[in-house]
């Protein structure tokens, strides 16, 4: 066992500072931020603690050379970026913040809904370019809309509450959500293709897992309302883009937007041609409340996790 005080942790992103500090309160830390994947392994064997975001991948590269390693603290909500299995061989914890970005994430979905049911973006680019045409841009109001959301987790949960302050009517899908938590937000439970059918906007709130890919789909728009909103705020790759493209082309949906996609950094997709497709760059979780609640709730699970393998506890 070690002393609590003679634990290392290493971070390795941009971490808010006072989940940083509260880290130093009872370990030594190094800060050595946006290290890439090879320089960690050649750097992690001595740390006891890992904090990251998702600068590196944290697999069999990094891993086999971890020889001290107890905890990963991510201040993160997904942990795809961990190799969550050899952590399980090698008995290393691993501690996240799930719904740690909650109330941004859904902030963000109920302003792009805006956006996109008042002909926002379009209607900047037009008076940017010169153009005043009311007429031209007439939006549709969200009260007495139903809002489909895919995925009832703690963001989507968020985004619930605040649309139902905006009068909304709100079903949902998710096979693994308790009956129980639906009826307390006021909130009824469908079938994927029935949510799709009854739904004006539609809002993606899960993770991309084998089951979850390209989800949402050519058949999938094809059951959708016509003139329907569809946005992607949860992992790209759920919502299949090229299906995406073909249902914003046609006229099938009035608008989307998204804050993920299949492949990230994207600079360059056919969707971008669009002007009734908005996208921003993964930016849900990134605001200092959000940063700042994730690196805290992080690190204090880190320090709890780290009490067990020490002598001074």
């Amino acid at each position: 066992m070690v002393k609590l005080s003679a634990i290392k942790a290493i971070v390795i992103d941009d971490i808010h500072p006072d989940g940083v500090s509260l880290l130093q309160e009872h370990f030594q830390v190094t800060k050595l931020p946006a290290l890439t994947t090879e320089e960690l392994a050649e750097k992690i064997e001595p740390y006891h603690v890992l904090m990251t975001r998702i600068s590196a991948f944290i697999g069999e590269k990094v891993l086999s050379r971890a020889a001290n390693l107890k905890v990963i603290a991510s201040a993160t909500t997904d942990l795809g970026h961990i190799d969550l299995d050899i952590c399980r061989e090698k008995q290393i914890t691993v501690v996240n913040a799930p719904g740690g970005n909650a109330s941004s994430i859904a902030e963000l979905t109920i302003g792009r809904m805006i956006d996109l049911a008042r002909c926002v973006p379009q209607a900047n680019h037009d008076v940017k370019l010169g153009f005043w045409d009311r007429a031209k841009y007439t939006g549709r109001e969200l009260a007495g809309k139903k809002l489909g959301i895919v995925g009832l987790g703690k963001v989507a949960q968020r985004v619930a509450e605040i649309a139902s302050c905006l009068q909304m009517e709100i079903l949902a899908y998710d096979p693994y959500i308790a009956e129980s938590v639906a009826k307390r937000l006021n909130i009824l439970l469908l079938p994927l293709n029935e949510l799709l059918k009854e739904s004006d906007i539609i809002t993606v709130h899960i993770p991309l897992t084998a089951e979850t890919k390209n989800l949402i789909a050519e058949a999938q728009f094809a059951k959708m309302k016509q003139g329907a909103i569809l946005l992607n705020m949860g992992r790209g790759g759920v919502v299949n883009e090229a299906a995406l493209y073909h249902a914003l082309k046609s006229g099938k949906l009035a608008g989307a937007g998204a804050d993920v996609m299949s492949e990230e950094p994207c600079l360059a997709s056919p969707l971008y041609e669009l002007e009734n497709f908005i996208v921003t760059p993964h930016l849900g979780g990134q605001t200092p409340e959000a940063l700042r609640r994730m690196a805290l709730i992080t690190a204090t699970k880190a320090v709890e996790a780290l009490a067990i393998y020490s002598v001074d506890k």
